[in-house]
């Protein structure tokens, strides 16, 4: 019935070499009919990780996924789902996901310590390292919610709202921009460099409600947050 209902295809595939990845990637997007609702999804085709099929990032500046997409979709709304483990501890401010239209524009931004947590520009819930407090090794979920309309934005750690914040009015998200993986999309620096492991990364065009972002974290690994862009009663609109 899933499948029935939605529509894949695969972007672009690539080999990061000896030293990245070590895995052929492809980056799919599933867009929701009847929802309107896209979610965007990171999947190894092979990787050293049997167990969850995550995405490995080398720590260097060559280890990186950047591809270009449009957004319009999130122009107005937006709810960033992953799950996160760091494992590189030698880096101050590594970068998991960045959008950037222009350089640098910080329309989306973030990091695995809590020091960037940035939507649409605003830096109001930045700095909030001491929120993060997953050992380094293990796996925490992450979820940041925006919306235009509310000018809110929400940021989740396993489940519980960790801050809060008012946009600026009217702003929306800047469109024409690069998405990249594991580093600043225009800055090699090695302070950036992620250097770890990303699982069921989903972009969705709905802001999902605490409910949904509880019902993600509480269901590990194992839970298919590709559930909340189906429609019926077994996942609903979580908006």
């Amino acid at each position: 019935w899933y499948q029935r209902r939605v529509r894949e295809a695969v972007v672009s595939t690539q080999s990061t070499g000896s030293s990245g990845i070590n895995a052929e990637y492809g980056i799919v997007i599933r867009r929701n009919v009847p929802l309107a609702s896209i979610v965007v999804l990171l999947r190894t085709v092979a990787s050293t990780d049997n167990q969850y099929n995550a995405l490995h990032f080398g720590a260097t500046s060559n280890d990186y996924i950047m591809f270009n997409y449009d957004m319009t979709p999130f122009r107005d709304s937006f709810s960033l789902c992953m799950w996160i483990k760091r494992v590189d501890t030698s880096t101050s401010y590594p970068v998991v996901f960045d959008y950037e239209p222009s350089t640098p524009n910080n329309e989306i931004l973030i990091d695995a310590v809590g020091y960037h947590n940035m939507v649409v520009g605003d830096t109001g819930l930045s700095s909030l390292q001491s929120k993060y407090t997953t050992p380094v090794g293990k796996w925490f979920n992450y979820c940041i919610t925006w919306s235009l309309a509310t000018r809110t934005t929400k940021l989740y750690l396993d489940g519980d709202l960790i801050g809060t914040d008012q946009n600026t009015a009217g702003r929306t998200l800047k469109m024409g921009g690069t998405l990249g993986f594991n580093r600043l999309t225009y800055n090699t620096h090695s302070d950036f460099i992620f250097g770890g492991q990303i699982y069921q990364f989903n972009l969705y065009s709905d802001v999902l409600s605490s409910t949904a972002v509880e019902k993600i974290a509480d269901g590990g690994l194992c839970f298919d947050l590709g559930e909340f862009s189906a429609t019926g009663s077994s996942a609903g609109r979580y908006s």
